[in-house]
């Protein structure tokens, strides 16, 4: 099973990279709307609001050939962008969310064909479906920048769900994607001093207890960290995901690290700095 986790985390990584404007994807059939609704608001200098609201959603994806069977559970929230004045940015933005929306959800045959291998050799009463999720959360909507936080998991079973994270941060003003090279002025100089960040954060006490047992400090772990799905910029300052297994195991969770904008916003470009 590591290797089919593997590959859907891939998909999931090469899905955050991939945001071409393709018209969204056709409405999804046999979804339950669940009541919930969570928003982040941000206000212009001209008193309009940027809005980003996440809706759960959950589907039941059942046997072909046997309707009441029910092989995977895939759960994920709707991402709708309202950017009073420029509609076209926002629609750019929502395409981008309802292209990962669907196309984890292909993701997810692929798993109902191995969920249905799966169950062929559990004993009656034993089945319970595979579990997919994606959901998200707002980190920074402002007149400059849209960043969103993207969580992923996948349950198939195992000793544990398998977790992954990612960032997606967007020029308000165009709609498009910001990758690190658009983002920063630099980086090269972007890399130099995140190594250096890193080094000493690895340092604190409340990292080391989460390292692997082993864990020597290695240069080569900052391209691992410092990708461009990997990053977005929260409120207090540019901040780097690393996921599991990188520096710490399954146990020690996802590990963020926040380069506050008082120290490091000269590596941004003065365009996404927060006023």
């Amino acid at each position: 099973m590591k290797k089919r986790t593997l590959a859907f985390l891939l998909g999931i990584m090469l899905m955050l990279g991939a945001c071409g404007q393709q018209e969204a994807p056709a409405a999804i059939q046999e979804t339950e709307t669940v009541a919930s609704l969570e928003e982040t608001e941000s206000e212009s200098e001209e008193g309009k609001e940027i809005t980003v609201r996440m809706t759960d959603e959950k589907e039941e994806l059942k046997d072909k050939d046997d309707k009441d069977l029910v092989l995977v559970h895939y759960t994920y929230q709707k991402v709708e962008v309202e950017i009073p004045g420029n509609e076209s940015a926002a629609s750019k933005i929502n395409g981008v969310f309802a292209q990962q929306i669907a196309g984890n959800r292909n993701t997810c045959e692929q798993y109902m064909e191995w969920a249905k291998e799966d169950k062929a050799f559990r004993a009656e009463g034993e089945w319970n479906p595979y579990e997919v999720g994606l959901s998200y959360e707002c980190a920074r909507a402002d007149q400059k920048v849209i960043s969103i936080v993207a969580d992923y998991y996948d349950y198939t079973g195992g000793a544990h769900p398998n977790g992954n994270r990612g960032g997606l941060t967007f020029d308000t003003a165009t709609g498009n994607e910001l990758t690190l090279d658009k983002a920063f002025k630099d980086t090269e100089d972007l890399k130099i001093a995140f190594r250096s960040f890193l080094e000493e954060e690895l340092q604190k006490d409340e990292y080391k207890e989460r390292l692997f047992p082993d864990f020597e400090f290695d240069p080569s772990i900052v391209g691992d960290i410092m990708t461009d799905s990997t990053w977005y910029l929260s409120k207090d300052g540019i901040v780097f995901i690393c996921n599991e297994y990188i520096i710490g195991p399954h146990a020690a969770g996802i590990f963020t690290f926040t380069m506050p904008y008082k120290e490091y916003g000269k590596l941004l470009n003065e365009a996404y700095l927060p006023e």
